[in-house]
């Protein structure tokens, strides 16, 4: 995460031990390894929420319906595919013809 390798963590150590002391260092140590504790369990309690939330709503929502024809892989949303070209219900029809039947 932090990408710190051995010489930068000696070179972190020796200046908190010369600013703490040998006194306080314990202490120090200890309280960081406690905050380290609750983050990671903050963490883990988050991750397993989030989970658990994830797999109620997957059994409470019905998959969904097929639409209709998808597009062509590749084609964007709204882009029309050049399979078949809109179809118009007047087509075929000639112009100024009436409906069968009628004059």
């Amino acid at each position: 995460m932090f990408d710190a390798g051995f010489w930068e963590l000696l070179v972190v150590l020796t200046i908190v031990l010369l600013v703490l002391g040998p006194e306080r260092l314990p202490g120090f140590v200890s309280s960081v390894g406690r905050m380290i504790g609750r983050a990671r369990s903050l963490a883990t309690g988050l991750r397993m929420q989030m989970e658990r939330e994830l797999k109620q709503d997957a059994v409470t929502t019905p998959p969904a319906e097929p639409t209709g024809a998808e597009p062509a892989a590749g084609t964007p949303v709204g882009t029309p595919s050049r399979e078949s070209p809109p179809t118009r219900p007047d087509a075929g029809a000639k112009t100024g013809a009436k409906p069968d039947g009628q004059e």
